[in-house]
């Protein structure tokens, strides 16, 4: 199953110092979302906070009671500078890459990188009534209507691509398009439908993702990673897990034996 890792909650001691983090799995979800997710600042200070934010191929469903927002986000590439500003208490639902598209109609392509209000996609959601509620029962409302909208469906081939693919990820786009039967041409129109993606990003997702499992959750070294990521060589897997992580494996490493003490 794809269970995405975000960098700040399990390395930084900055965001665990001024950010409270939680996921939970929701069963009666788990066909259109992996988690649901809590985020609260600590204190006002400090204004902002910049963190790294990794494209995880996800769009998330989320609420901020205090800055009075509902609506839909996800990022096409990684924010090396993502500035979270308080105070903020923010809940959401992450949303299976492919379902957005699946369950709105809407293609991921359109509203990527930008937040699209839920009253944009819902036009009979009550905005009012919604931020009249206490958090606890906005947080209610939210699971039941994600609930509601995935009630009447079975997730498509393209809500679970990322789930078939997460333990072995395709080695070249050239083999996830003959695994999916579609030319390069199809499969790019394809994936900005579903996950406003690019075939060659969703592959970088699904790669480091299983990078950082492997880096973070057992004694793996850098070399079994090339191994079992069908690397070129050491040179090649530092320079692109640099480019898209922001750090180096060996860096990767330390940081996390370090607040793992």
């Amino acid at each position: 199953m794809y269970y995405p890792i975000q960098i700040p909650h399990l390395l930084s001691t900055d965001f665990a110092k001024y950010i409270a983090y939680s996921e939970t799995v929701v069963p009666t979800l788990q066909d259109f979302s992996i988690y649901v997710f809590e985020a609260y600042s600590r204190t006002v200070e400090p204004s902002n906070l910049a963190q790294i934010i990794l494209t995880q191929g996800t769009i998330d469903l989320g609420f901020d009671l205090v800055n009075k927002w509902i609506g839909y986000g996800g990022l096409s590439q990684t924010d090396y500078q993502f500035m979270w500003e308080f105070p903020f208490r923010n809940f959401g639902v992450r949303l299976k890459p492919g379902a957005f598209h699946q369950l709105t109609g809407i293609d991921a392509s359109s509203m990527m990188d930008q937040f699209l209000p839920l009253s944009e996609v819902d036009g009979n959601f009550d905005e009012a009534a919604f931020f009249s509620l206490s958090y606890e029962e906005a947080k209610v409302f939210l699971i039941d209507y994600v609930r509601q909208l995935t009630r009447d469906h079975t997730p498509n081939r393209y809500t679970l691509l990322f789930d078939e693919l997460a333990e072995q990820p395709p080695t070249s786009t050239l083999e996830l398009y003959q695994l999916l039967g579609y030319s390069s041409r199809q499969c790019q129109r394809i994936f900005a439908k579903h996950y406003g993606l690019t075939p060659k990003m969703v592959l970088t997702v699904l790669r480091f993702q299983k990078c950082l499992r492997l880096l973070t959750t057992t004694d793996t070294t850098a070399s079994d990673v090339i191994e079992s990521l069908n690397y070129y060589d050491q040179a090649h897997f530092t320079q692109d897990f640099k480019r898209h992580i922001g750090l180096t494996p060996r860096a990767l490493i330390e940081l996390f034996k370090v607040k793992d003490k």
